[in-house]
């Protein structure tokens, strides 16, 4: 993605309908700056960015949450301390020289972003999300729809085409990874292999292959099909659809678990105080990162893996 081009068209959709000269008198600029920022010619910063939204009135933080998805407070944004809490959030457990590396810059130059030392431009504010999230649409959606902004509108709709696969038909998910599978590529394609291999049934795999095509997110060529894209479905935007998925990967868990099929399955019930509750979840979100990490750098795809784990309190919260 060009995040150079995606900046002004953010600025141009932001504005719409209200003229470059009133958005930069409500800015309090000297000059036209927003016509340099929309032709390309010069690029605000973060911060101004949500300068802008303020501006606009578009509202950030009642919207943040959804992209955020936990209880986190950063301030405000168009302010040097916010947008600094902001960007650590963001970073989570990955290491400068990660970031560095993701983004194209120098660990010297993400280190004095992190620690609010230097201004990030927002074309790298904007490759920063995507670098520490992968949710830079997502991002984008918080503030104008993407479907406006000629650089991201084609990766938006196969973004939601994508989620409708998953909310409608759940096992196209797994389907899509078997089919990543060193097996699967000597298999000839035969119809049902996928559906043996993960223990579903055939007019899932149809079903589930049908969705698979029509989203593009694969292709079928010389008699099998071969994966398009393999892109991270994150369903917090829709909480309720989220919570439906979630519930079916757990039932999903618990039949294999009472089948007696292999795999880690333990619990443990135990006290805490209040105050460590924090703790114990960063813990728990710490472990799925790395997971997550370790599952995109792992190479050959020999097994397809369901991580299903829960983490809350059983007793109600003491009333004050």
């Amino acid at each position: 993605m060009d995040y150079e081009n995606l900046s002004g068209e953010l600025i141009w959709a932001l504005r719409g309908s209200r003229s470059q000269s009133w958005l930069s008198h409500r800015l309090r600029l000297r000059s036209n700056l927003v016509y340099r920022w929309e032709a390309g010619r010069a690029w605000p910063t973060a911060l101004r960015l949500f300068a802008i939204c303020a501006a606009l009135r578009v509202p950030v933080a009642e919207r943040l949450p959804a992209f955020i998805a936990q209880p986190v407070t950063f301030g405000r944004l168009d302010e040097a301390a916010g947008l600094q809490r902001f960007l650590q959030h963001l970073a989570g457990s990955l290491s400068v020289s990660d970031i560095a590396t993701r983004t194209g810059h120098s660990r010297f130059v993400v280190s004095r972003w992190l620690s609010g030392k230097t201004t990030i431009r927002l074309p790298d504010f904007l490759h920063f999300i995507q670098a520490t999230s992968l949710r830079l649409l997502d991002f984008l959606a918080l503030l104008v729809d993407p479907s406006e902004l000629p650089s991201a509108a084609r990766a938006w709709a196969r973004l939601q085409a994508t989620r409708a696969s998953a909310y409608e038909v759940p096992w196209s998910h797994a389907v899509l990874r078997a089919l990543e599978l060193k097996d699967y590529a000597s298999s000839g394609g035969q119809e049902g292999w996928l559906a043996a291999r993960l223990g579903i049934g055939v007019e899932e795999e149809r079903r589930a292959l049908q969705l698979l095509v029509q989203s593009r997110q694969i292709k079928k060529r010389q008699g099998r099909y071969h994966v398009e894209r393999a892109e991270v479905v994150d369903t917090s935007v829709d909480p309720l659809r989220r919570r439906e998925l979630r519930s079916f990967w757990s039932r999903v868990a618990i039949e294999r678990l009472e089948r007696g099929d292999p795999g880690v399955h333990s619990f443990n019930i135990f006290t805490l105080s209040e105050a460590d509750l924090p703790a114990a979840r960063a813990l728990h979100v710490d472990f799925f990162n790395r997971l997550r990490a370790l599952a995109s750098t792992s190479k050959p795809s020999e097994r397809v893996l369901l991580y299903c784990t829960q983490l809350l309190a059983l007793d109600q919260s003491p009333i004050e």
